[in-house]
């Protein structure tokens, strides 16, 4: 997951991770994903907004004590798939995070991240040129011999 280091309200830094997030900031529709945010000032409550369409984030809950804040980000199952940007503002207005995230269609990508399509479509041209190797070469040697 992407990690970060960000200018915070107050001056401080605002460590950013995620998780749910495969290679490439990608997820598929209907997904989710969490953000945590440290080093905000103790209780600062932060907005974020999924952008294209734009899409508010609800139940956020304020930073705790230390400046630590987790929160869940869910992709609507109707939002276009392509490249969106997670916006998250602190008290201030400042912009804390600009993510991008790629959206893609459901059951797009294995469990393991890799995009599944690719993957077959990858290994079955390998089966098929292995296959055409051996056919030429048995060929070949039926000529020869």
């Amino acid at each position: 997951s992407p990690s970060s280091t960000l200018p915070s309200t107050g001056g401080t830094t605002a460590g950013v991770s995620t998780t749910g997030l495969s290679a490439g900031g990608r997820i598929e529709r209907g997904g989710s994903f969490t953000v945590t945010l440290t080093g905000l000032g103790a209780f600062e409550q932060v907005a974020a907004t999924l952008n294209s369409q734009p899409i508010v984030i609800t139940g956020i809950p304020a930073a705790d004590a230390g400046g630590r804040v987790t929160f869940t980000v869910t992709v609507p199952r109707t939002l276009e798939v392509g490249t969106h940007h997670l916006i998250v503002l602190g008290a201030d207005g400042r912009v804390l995070l600009n993510l991008p995230v790629q959206v893609v269609g459901e059951g797009t990508l294995a469990t393991t991240g890799a995009e599944l399509p690719w993957g077959i479509a990858f290994g079955g041209a390998f089966l098929l040129a292995a296959g055409l190797m051996l056919a030429m070469m048995r060929r070949r040697r039926t000529t020869i011999g």
